[in-house]
């Protein structure tokens, strides 16, 4: 069973464990017109990683806090 919060395409499965998909990633990126090099910067990681996520999504709370506050940091 899942249920989609209302914040940003966040989800949260039956384990209750919330996860960010890698396409909602991607559209929060482009609508806040964030690069994969700001936020590598922002977040202290590699491009490579981004590029990761943005394909494949993230799992676990402070993983999707994270990466949310990042994104959406002005």
């Amino acid at each position: 069973m899942t249920t989609i919060l209302p914040d940003a395409g966040v989800r949260r499965t039956a384990a209750a464990e919330p996860a960010l998909r890698g396409a909602t990633i991607v559209r929060l990126m482009r609508a806040r017109r964030i690069t994969i090099r700001a936020l590598a910067q922002r977040m202290n990681i590699t491009q490579k990683r981004v590029r990761q996520v943005r394909a494949h999504g993230v799992r676990g709370e402070a993983f999707v806090r994270d990466w949310l506050e990042a994104i959406e940091r002005a």
